[in-house]
């Protein structure tokens, strides 16, 4: 998993693990909206189907796919929040 590469420099921006790990997730939902936000903002269909070559690529879906594994939601104490 290409993450860990990421994840590897987290305290590089002041993040412990699981905080860059938390991170990490949010980003990737971000990222799986991106079309919405895009129509949304008045983006042309021509130009969502442009960068849907890019932004929806496998490499990048897969990686989207893998930021979930890497939360530590499950090792979170009960009653805790993100």
């Amino acid at each position: 998993m290409r993450i860990g590469n990421a994840l590897s420099e987290a305290g590089s921006f002041g993040l412990s693990e699981r905080a860059a790990r938390q991170e990490a997730v949010r980003i990737a939902k971000v990222c799986d909206g991106w079309q919405r936000h895009f129509k949304a903002a008045g983006v042309t269909a021509a130009d969502i189907e442009y960068w849907a070559q890019h932004l929806d690529s496998e490499f990048l879906r897969e990686q989207r796919r893998h930021a979930p594994a890497t939360s530590t939601a499950a090792k979170r104490p009960r009653g805790q929040r993100l």
